[in-house]
């Protein structure tokens, strides 16, 4: 019985250490994320400052792909979880629509449209 209860603890202890590594992961991922929208805005906001207004279209704002992933262990994934996992690094976001900074709590995060599981991880 101790023997089964051991093995029981060990497992549960592996178990807690691979959901740190992935909550840790998605904070990075997160952050990577964040950091490219910001530049992003900054970039199109200067781009916006020294050329004349557009005239307006129906087409949607430029895109681009997120940045190239940390590599990640996925043999202990399912196949559906790693087809999502892939599909969500071929993403692509529209530029920012604006940065929310709060300087007294050390916030900085950009705004993107949408309320999706993918775009609420990088953005607000």
């Amino acid at each position: 019985m101790s023997r089964m209860l051991r093995g029981l603890q060990w497992a549960l202890i592996g178990l807690g250490l691979v959901l740190i590594g992935v909550f840790i992961a998605s904070l990075v991922h997160r952050a990577l994320g964040s950091r490219m929208a910001m530049r992003d805005f900054e970039t199109a906001r200067e781009a916006a400052r020294a050329a004349p207004p557009p005239l307006p279209t129906a087409e949607p704002g430029p895109t681009r792909a997120l940045p190239v992933a940390l590599p990640v262990d996925t043999t202990l994934w399912a196949q559906g979880r790693i087809e999502k996992y892939r599909e969500s690094l071929n993403h692509d976001f529209a530029a920012p629509l604006a940065i929310l900074r709060i300087p007294k709590i050390g916030l900085e995060v950009p705004v993107l449209d949408g309320t999706d599981d993918l775009t609420l991880n990088r953005a607000v």
